[in-house]
């Protein structure tokens, strides 16, 4: 079996800084297509994190979790309520009384839904939303938070 000679290639100092540029250029190139489809991709996703969560929103109802549910879209309410954000706050509040049986609401989510009505002036669906908190707590027997919120109702109702 003969041998085999291996030939050096002779490359001068240009054709090597060439080598090397046009190496570089297909890594960046790599690099910047990539970056494209990533930003596409992203551009797929949903923005905020409310979208993010709605496949677990929707999983919670489908299992009937309506406790889960709502305490979930009320972390939503009540921020959107801290910055005066009323209409996302009622978006949040009509998902859970779109999605949840009455006989499931929580106390919260009728406190959600007073204070709501409370800040936009609202007096009647004020008034509506604070007496079914009342009976959630006389149902718990909650004395004290009974009593703040009769007087509150008096209050309000007064004005």
């Amino acid at each position: 079996m003969p041998k085999r000679k291996f030939v050096a290639i002779k490359l001068t100092t240009k054709q090597l800084v060439a080598g090397l540029i046009i190496i570089v250029l297909a890594v960046i190139g790599f690099l910047a297509w990539q970056s494209i489809n990533n930003l596409q991709d992203k551009q797929n996703e949903p923005t905020t994190f409310e979208q993010r969560a709605e496949p677990a929103m929707q999983a919670m109802l489908d299992d009937k979790d309506y406790e889960t549910y709502q305490l979930s879209q009320l972390t939503f309410a009540d921020a959107a309520l801290d910055a005066k954000d009323y209409s996302k706050a009622q978006q949040n509040l009509d998902n859970i009384t779109d999605n949840v049986p009455a006989d499931k609401l929580l106390q919260s989510t009728y406190k959600s839904l007073g204070t709501l009505y409370k800040a936009t002036g609202n007096k009647e669906l004020y008034k509506k939303y604070t007496e079914l908190l009342i009976a959630k707590l006389n149902e718990q027997g909650d004395k004290e938070q009974v009593a703040y919120y009769q007087k509150e109702l008096k209050e309000v109702a007064s004005k």
